[in-house]
């Protein structure tokens, strides 16, 4: 599972989760959002802040790596 986050020119911040389902390096994306802030008052973070949250699960990660990229 690998996320990717980018902060729109517009203010927004699109958010897209990808699968490397045969574990090839071949990540496919299944799902992508936008959060305009409006919906909740105001975005879920500024820039420069990243995570991962679960709720209601046990769950593990491994490998977890978080990479900044400049555009």
């Amino acid at each position: 599972m690998r996320t990717r986050v980018t902060n729109k020119p517009d203010g927004t911040l699109e958010m897209e989760l990808l699968m490397d389902k045969e574990k090839n390096q071949d990540w496919e994306p299944v799902l992508k959002v936008v959060d305009d802030g409006k919906r909740f008052l105001w975005p879920i973070l500024p820039e420069g802040y990243a995570g991962i949250r679960t709720d209601f699960m046990d769950v593990e990660f491994d490998d977890y790596k978080l990479n900044s990229i400049k555009l």
